[in-house]
């Protein structure tokens, strides 16, 4: 039986080695640290549970499809429930938009509020999102004939209306009219880390992922994504091993990968693939040299406060935006000054509004995440404080509730610790961010050029960051291999 080796255990990772398991291979994951799911990580602390990553789940079928595969009941493994109400939205003004995920209903209570009809352009969105996705999302894009398809093709009209010049910004003040609701939908550009302000238009199908599909969430929450895909894996006839990181790979004349050495074990392989950040890849275990990205190419990072909060808010749900006053500003901080925002969007995530054995009866545990820049060194631990405060001043102010009071657990997550923690290079979330229109074609292609039997998966690399993405370059890896 022909040897896999897969280098790192996030969530492309795992996704890969179900499918290289399925094509026949006899699978090994080799993950560097005690711990697998990358940044679906979580974590308890004086009764509550904390989601450490990712708290946004969409587009179920990519966790679905991976059970299919065996022929198995998802249900068994992993269940989740879909969220009515995708986002909470709160303005600078105190006013409040409850955002459905079902478009009919979203563009209802758009229309109550700010007199605008967005039927039409968010049914348009709908569509290009299904005609585009194709193409830059579940397509290779590593050789000339992968854009000389039919999907391709079906897709041109929407790439060549998107204007090369318009932003998404641009595109939304055209079609959305209102101030807040231009905001509303500029923020969907920060699912990928990108500026609104510079990012093409075309990033207005991300809101799709919302409004065709709908809003889930797990009912053992995000980490249980990782766990019931693991068991499944295991079950099947993968091997994980934890604590091993890979320190070297070795090949032949004819460029193809023979073995993979750790600290301890040399693996042969037939076969490898790296879920692992290129940009600490390629130097460290390929020794070859890399474009090193430059700080404007790379997505936002995050700064995460994770609170334990003693009171019950009803005007909360699972996912609430408090927006900044100037939002051109903020995204100029962070993309053009990187540097900390000093009126930052605030994005409070509760999985205790779903599952509430999350924390103690009567309590809340709040995942806390402001956008920040990719720069690892700005955080130190009195500048990290400093934030808190900021932060915990500003919701205070909008739910007019003194939360220092009511805080009784906090801890952090800073672009420092996401770098050290999860190999990713400079803390930023999602590799590369979306901020030119060329920007696809910058990142690394899921087949290495240099070397015959080598795949690259994960959010550094080709489609982008983010549990969809990652979960489609597993499926790329896997048509690529198997076209071969």
């Amino acid at each position: 039986m022909k040897q896999a080796v897969i280098i790192g255990g996030g969530i492309a990772g795992i996704a890969s080695s179900l499918r290289l398991n399925k094509l026949g291979y006899n699978v090994t994951l080799l993950e560097a640290s005690d711990t697998l799911g990358g940044k679906l990580r979580q974590f308890e602390a004086e009764g509550f549970r904390f989601d450490q990553g990712p708290s946004l789940f969409t587009l179920p079928h990519l966790v679905e499809e991976l059970f299919a595969l065996y022929g198995k009941n998802v249900e068994d493994y992993f269940q989740y429930e879909e969220s009515e109400i995708a986002t909470q939205y709160f303005f600078s003004d105190k006013s409040i938009f409850t955002a459905y995920s079902d478009p009919g209903k979203f563009s209802d209570e758009v229309f109550k509020k700010w007199g605008v009809d967005v039927t039409k352009v968010l049914q348009n969105i709908i569509e290009d999102y299904k005609k585009t996705s194709p193409v830059f999302i579940e397509n290779s894009l590593t050789k000339i004939s992968d854009l000389l398809t039919k999907e391709v093709w079906d897709a041109l009209p929407v790439l060549t209306r998107i204007g090369v010049f318009e932003s998404l910004h641009q595109f939304n003040q055209k079609h959305f009219k209102h101030p807040q609701l231009v905001q509303l939908f500029d923020r969907y550009a920060t699912y990928n880390g990108s500026n609104p302000y510079q990012t093409p238009s075309i990033m207005r199908v991300i809101s799709a992922l919302e409004h065709q599909d709908g809003v889930f969430f797990p009912k053992r929450g995000m980490r249980s994504i990782v766990t019931s895909l693991v068991k499944l894996a295991e079950e099947e006839g993968v091997t994980f091993l934890k604590n091993q990181k890979v320190e070297s790979i070795s090949v032949s004349n004819k460029k193809s990968i023979r073995s993979v050495k750790t600290e301890e074990s040399v693996f042969d392989a037939d076969l490898v693939v790296s879920n692992v950040d290129v940009n600490f890849f390629i130097p460290n275990v390929l020794d070859k040299k890399i474009r090193v990205p430059k700080e404007k190419e790379l997505s936002s990072s995050a700064m995460v406060f994770y609170w334990g909060v003693n009171k019950s808010f009803e005007q909360l749900h699972l996912h609430n935006i408090f927006f900044s006053e100037d939002y051109k500003k903020e995204f100029q901080e962070i993309f053009e000054e990187f540097k900390i925002p000093a009126d930052p969007t605030i994005y409070v995530h509760i999985s205790s509004k779903i599952n509430p054995d999350d924390a103690p009866e009567g309590s809340e545990n709040w995942f806390v995440m402001i956008n920040v820049p990719p720069k690892p060194e700005l955080f130190t631990t009195e500048v990290i404080r400093k934030i808190e405060k900021r932060v915990m001043a500003i919701l205070s102010k909008q739910l007019d509730a003194n939360l220092e009071d009511l805080i009784s657990y906090s801890s952090y997550w800073s672009p420092k610790l996401i770098e050290q923690d999860t190999q990713s290079w400079k803390g930023a979330l999602y590799g590369l961010n979306s901020n030119k229109l060329n920007s696809a074609f910058y990142r690394q292609r899921n087949k290495s050029k240099d070397i015959n039997n080598l795949y690259f998966v994960g959010g550094s690399v080709h489609p982008g960051g983010g549990i969809p993405l990652c979960l489609n370059s597993a499926k790329i890896v896997e048509e690529i291999i198997t076209n071969q």
